[in-house]
């Protein structure tokens, strides 16, 4: 079975084929510039899309195209989190953590947004956080001022505090604040786990910042939430296969 995955997110998109346990190339691009037109010719390929931007969604509303909604079952027990209000990029996240980490384990998608996914030993999600990307810091900066700049954002390690100019200070306060914050968070809901330590895994476009710059933190690579899309779709399939052979009337044969 071959899968075309979608990840539309607020910024970037990023798009796959999986096939044979395994995804081809991860791809991206401006989530401005997605349409229909990057679907596959073949129709034999499942489609499978986790969206975060609606009227990018509505684009794919065909019945034969599955999305990440809260109605799917998986092995992630959600009885704690108000689906309602989640983004699907996170449910993706969570879900990828219920079947490829050691759990306990946390999720931080390193995107526009921060987000924090956390599930327990026993599957379940509980929960997690929401912050503003490094990115994002830097733009609420320049545009809430009168003279800050627009930083570029850089990789590698953050040593340094003392910013000797505005932009050394810029990158300095966004940078390593939010690493500090990253790392509040992550004691912070390990305390809430019982546990002394955890896996924690970095996703999204910005993953190696926070994976060179936290020693708790590895990279969980470029198809994380994909892998997580993935097993809702198979989970999907497998629960309407199941449906599919029930006798009438709903009760499963003995």
């Amino acid at each position: 079975m071959k899968i075309f995955v979608l990840n539309i997110g607020n910024t970037n998109t990023q798009f796959a084929t999986f096939h044979n346990g395994k995804f081809d190339q991860v791809n991206d691009c401006p989530t401005n510039q997605i349409g229909t037109h990057i679907l596959p010719h073949d129709k034999s390929i499942h489609v499978a899309i986790v969206s975060v931007v609606p009227e990018k969604s509505q684009m794919f509303d065909d019945p034969g195209i599955f999305h990440l909604s809260p109605a799917v079952k998986t092995k992630l027990d959600t009885s704690l989190i108000d689906l309602s209000s989640i983004g699907m990029d996170r449910l993706a996240n969570a879900i990828a953590l219920a079947n490829f980490a050691k759990l306990p384990a946390i999720c931080i998608d390193c995107g526009t947004a921060i987000t924090f996914e956390v599930v327990d030993s026993k599957n379940i999600f509980r929960g997690g956080a929401i912050m503003p990307g490094r990115m994002l810091l830097r733009k609420a900066l320049n545009l809430y001022t009168a003279k800050l700049p627009l930083v570029e954002c850089f990789g590698g390690k953050r040593s340094f505090a003392l910013g000797v100019n505005t932009t050394e200070a810029i990158v300095s306060g966004c940078d390593i604040g939010i690493l500090g914050a990253a790392q509040k968070l992550i004691e912070k809901m390990r305390i809430e786990l019982g546990v002394e330590k955890c896996q924690v895994i970095a996703t999204g476009g910005d993953r190696e910042f926070f994976a060179d710059n936290l020693l708790e933190v590895s990279s969980g690579g470029d198809d994380f939430t994909l892998r997580g899309l993935v097993a809702a779709f198979r989970s999907s399939k497998q629960t309407q296969n199941k449906k599919q052979t029930e006798p009438d009337g709903g009760s499963t044969a003995v």
